[in-house]
């Protein structure tokens, strides 16, 4: 290397070094009188924090509950402030994870969550990454001249490049749309226990026009308004999900108790139910497909969930292809699907049109535990499509040969072996994976989390 290629080497490396940001520290056993350099020099709160960093830093966050300080004006024209906004392109990651780590937002009032005093929990600003913290408690208002008041009381995202990875968002609540969750990428996150407790035309109890990567939406709802056009769905609303768990979500005087309006790989949805308020209600829009609605599946599985009238499994989804719905509960007729395309896929009775499908016992691997056995009826027996190019695994990232034939279902066969199979149990709700090295948590919150978490 001659003098002239060193120094552009030289020049190189520090630049490069230079583009990965600094490193600054927020505790809430800081003060903003620190340099924020360190944790012992730690400042206090993420709003002051936002005011010293740069685009491209990294915030470290220490463990404990940050309920001080708040940003408004994010986004522009918002008049609803949040406990974290995070509107520069910087990363902020907690040092303990989703465990240790909460950030809670406001009620308006002890008795009203929702109002002119709430507070949302996150705003996240474009190409800005929130990792491993708990957003709890998060509302919205009931009125305002910007609609985004109105949505996301616990993340509000500018847009898909807003990044969220390892996080818990749950009893949150917002007046429209999203009571968990808007806008924005997930990455193993779990929505948990969000609502919308009296929304009209919009959706999405859980979380709504988000992407979903290895996530968990759980016991979500929302309650759509008696009077007016219903809104939909309880877990996820016009969203895009790969390999997730939706379950146990609930949609009242609405449709799709988990999904709606959405597209879903490789997702399984359990325990789904849409209702309506008044059981004499003869709108067809309303307590119909507890497990979808209006939704686009491509190997997925959709078992125990419930409409109150019509297709307790998926109502009006315009391409099934590769699923399984079996198991489903309706009040009224058609327990399982009712006017969907379906294509390759298990489902009783088998629907008519479409080519490929089968009306046969899946033969699950257990209660809740929807893996094949070695006599599925399912295997084999679905088509490679197009999205499997670019993601060719299952919903456990079991690898699926490019152009071979795939399985319906969520699952491709492995042998009947679980991602757990060969764990060593050490105590304390603790297993030691033999695949993995790692001591992994089993149950509980909070901790190491795998993208093949299930619940």
């Amino acid at each position: 290397m001659n003098n002239k290629q060193a120094i552009v080497w030289v020049l190189w490396v520090l630049a490069w070094h230079g583009a990965e940001g600094a490193d600054w520290y927020v505790s809430p056993n800081g003060w903003h009188a620190n340099t924020g350099q360190s944790l012992e020099q730690a400042w206090q709160t993420i709003p002051y924090a936002m005011t010293r960093v740069s685009d491209g830093d990294t915030i470290w966050v220490d463990a404990g509950t940050y309920e001080i300080g708040s940003d408004v004006g994010y986004p522009a024209g918002s008049q609803l402030p949040a406990r974290w906004a995070i509107y520069k392109a910087v990363t902020v990651r907690s040092l303990h994870g989703a465990g240790q780590t909460f950030v809670v937002g406001q009620r308006h009032s002890e008795g009203t969550p929702l109002g002119e005093y709430a507070m949302r929990g996150v705003y996240l600003g474009e190409n800005a990454t929130l990792i491993g913290v708990t957003i709890q408690n998060g509302y919205t208002r009931t009125q305002s001249s910007d609609l985004t008041d109105l949505y996301g009381g616990g993340v509000l995202a500018a847009s898909a490049s807003a990044a969220v990875y390892d996080c818990v968002i749950r009893d949150c609540s917002a007046n429209s749309m999203a009571g968990g969750a808007y806008r924005g990428t997930y990455t193993r996150t779990r929505i948990e226990r969000n609502s919308v407790p009296f929304g009209v035309l919009d959706g999405g109890g859980g979380v709504a026009q988000a992407a979903l990567y290895d996530c968990t939406v759980a016991s979500n709802e929302f309650y759509g308004n008696l009077l007016f056009f219903a809104g939909h769905g309880g877990g996820a609303y016009q969203s895009t999900l790969y390999n997730c768990w939706i379950d146990g979500n609930r949609v009242v005087s609405g449709c799709g108790g988990g999904i709606y309006g959405s597209m879903a790989y490789n997702c399984i949805l359990r325990g789904n139910q849409a209702t309506q308020w008044n059981e004499q209600d003869s709108n067809r829009d309303r307590g119909a497909g507890g497990g979808a609605r209006e939704t686009e599946l491509y190997n997925c599985t959709l078992a125990g969930n419930y409409a109150q009238k019509y297709a307790g499994g998926a109502d009006r989804c315009t391409t099934v292809v590769n699923s399984i719905l079996v198991d489903n509960q309706s009040g009224i007729a058609h327990p399982n699907h009712l006017d969907c395309f379906m294509a390759y896929s298990c489902s009783q009775p088998a629907p008519t049109g479409g080519v490929g499908n089968v009306d046969a016992d899946p033969k699950f691997a257990g209660a809740d535990n929807f893996r094949l056995t070695a006599s599925s009826p399912c295997r084999d027996a679905g088509i490679w499509t197009a999205w499997m190019d670019s993601w060719p695994w299952d919903y456990e990232r079991n690898y699926r040969e490019p152009g071979t034939v795939p399985d319906m279902g969520a699952y491709e066969y492995s042998g009947g072996a679980g991602w757990d199979a060969g764990y060593t149990d050490i105590g304390g709700g603790w297993r030691r994976l033999s695949w993995f090295g790692d001591y992994v948590p089993m149950g509980g919150e909070g901790g190491i989390w795998h993208t093949k978490h299930g619940v």
